[in-house]
């Protein structure tokens, strides 16, 4: 494994930042029966 120098891995992460790309979806998943105290049941 070749070394990296700190500014080769610095551009690296922010290359992989600037071409992150977040996939958000909404999903519905149960029932909520009773909330209380800041617990839903």
């Amino acid at each position: 494994m070749a070394m990296r120098t700190p500014e080769e891995l610095s551009n690296l992460i922010k290359d992989l930042i600037e071409e992150y790309t977040p996939e958000v979806k909404m999903v519905d998943f149960g029932i909520v029966f009773q909330v209380g105290d800041g617990i839903a049941r």
